[in-house]
């Protein structure tokens, strides 16, 4: 499985649309995916999110779940 395999192109959503999401979507209905490099993770991310450096997602993608919504920032 390649990265392109893994993703579909989506249209992108507003931070407002993001918020809508996690408050009405049951926590175990998405997964919140912070591709940033560890040093930005740890300064600041939204509560409950997993950080995979973008550098490193093909490595990874085996650790995302098929059937949640993925929201990745």
């Amino acid at each position: 499985m390649s990265i392109f395999d893994f993703f579909q192109r989506v249209p992108e959503i507003s931070a407002e649309e993001v918020r809508r999401c996690i408050e009405q979507c049951r926590p175990d209905a998405y997964v919140l995916l912070d591709v940033r490099q560890p040093a930005e993770y740890e300064a600041d991310h939204l509560p409950g999110a997993i950080n995979i450096p973008i550098s490193e997602l093909q490595a990874h993608l085996h650790e995302l779940p098929l059937n949640k919504k993925i929201l990745v920032y």
